[in-house]
C-alpha cells in the first residue's frame, strides 16, 4: 500500500493559528479561541503507514504511554461500538 499522509490540521493561513513550532517533521499551531481560557492547537505530519497500522496503533489504549510522552496512564471507560472507546 502507498504511504498515506495524514493531515491532522486545515491550513494554518486561516482562523488566527499561529505556528507554535515545527521539528521532526511536526508543525504545530496555537489560537486563542474567544470563548475558551485555554489556547487551542493544531498540529500536522505525514505518516508512511497504511491507514490500518496508524488507526491499530491509536486504538491500542493499553500502549498509549509508550508513544504519547504526556500519557502517564490510559484506560477504556467503555466502549461505543467497535472502533469508538471513552
Amino acid at each position: 500500500m502507498a504511504p498515506l499522509t495524514i493531515l491532522l490540521a486545515t491550513l494554518a493561513a486561516s482562523g488566527g493559528w499561529d505556528v507554535l513550532a515545527t521539528e521532526g517533521g511536526v508543525t504545530v499551531w496555537r489560537r486563542q479561541a474567544p470563548d475558551l481560557d485555554v489556547p487551542t492547537f493544531r498540529a500536522a505530519t505525514t505518516v508512511r503507514a497504511p491507514i490500518e497500522k496508524v488507526r491499530d496503533v491509536i486504538m491500542d489504549v493499553a500502549r498509549m504511554a509508550e508513544w504519547d510522552s504526556e500519557c502517564l496512564r490510559s484506560d477504556v471507560l467503555r466502549r461505543v461500538g467497535d472502533r469508538r472507546v471513552l
